[in-house]
């Protein structure tokens, strides 16, 4: 049952992080409070929050810590997770690309 939650929650941090757009609406607001709207947004990088592998790998970690699974167990579903981010986010690529030429988007 532990291994299904796993799944699951890195399937929602993948999902928000590489398509929902959640983290370029934050990015734009940090820019825009730093700099107001005299300057023009710049892209930058809002590293582990803009990178699935990593947030995966720091989220499932850190749920394992509290969920008491000890250090090294962690790291090992941590290290899994995040290998498996890389694969989840293909997939779900793939599933929108066929989803957009079935629709004809």
């Amino acid at each position: 049952m532990e291994i299904l939650n796993l799944i699951k929650l890195l399937f929602i941090v993948v999902f928000i992080i590489d398509y929902s757009g959640v983290v370029d609406y934050i990015k734009r607001l940090i820019w825009r409070i730093i700099n107001g709207n005299k300057i023009e947004y710049k892209w930058f990088q809002l590293k582990p929050f803009d990178c699935s592998l990593c947030m995966s790998f720091w989220t499932i970690l850190i749920y394992c810590l509290f969920n008491h699974y000890g250090v090294l167990n962690s790291l090992l579903f941590g290290t899994i997770g995040a290998y498996l981010a890389s694969f989840l986010s293909n997939l779900l690529e793939y599933i929108f690309y066929l989803y957009k030429k079935i629709i004809k988007y």
